[in-house]
């Protein structure tokens, strides 16, 4: 991140350093996490939105406990990412070939 430290340089040595320090405190912090976007393209959105349903279940659930929060969350069905199924080529390209053949049998008669 050589263009940050080279900006975050010349911020800090410029007559003007109050005015970036609370902006580069926070990037020190939080370093890690917004840089991973710039180098792996990463983000926590899908953690966040899980978040805000959180809290809108929380406020239609007024008086919930912690326990009955967890657990209406956890074993909702809709919240859990569904994995697809991974495609088999090889098993296709065999059903191709058969059913190919086949079906030249079958015309034949």
């Amino acid at each position: 991140h050589l263009r940050y430290s080279q900006w975050r340089h010349r911020c800090m040595s410029s007559n003007s350093k109050d005015a970036y320090k609370d902006l580069v405190r926070a990037v020190d912090n939080w370093h890690v996490e917004i840089f991973n976007y710039f180098d792996k393209r990463l983000t926590n959105a899908y953690t966040e939105s899980i978040n805000s349903i959180i809290r809108q279940v929380e406020r239609m659930g007024r008086g919930y406990s912690f326990d009955a929060l967890r657990a209406k969350i956890l074993f909702n069905e809709k919240l859990h990412k569904k994995r697809k199924p991974r495609f088999n080529s090889s098993a296709f390209n065999k059903a191709m070939l058969y059913d190919t053949f086949n079906w030249y049998e079958v015309n034949d008669h």
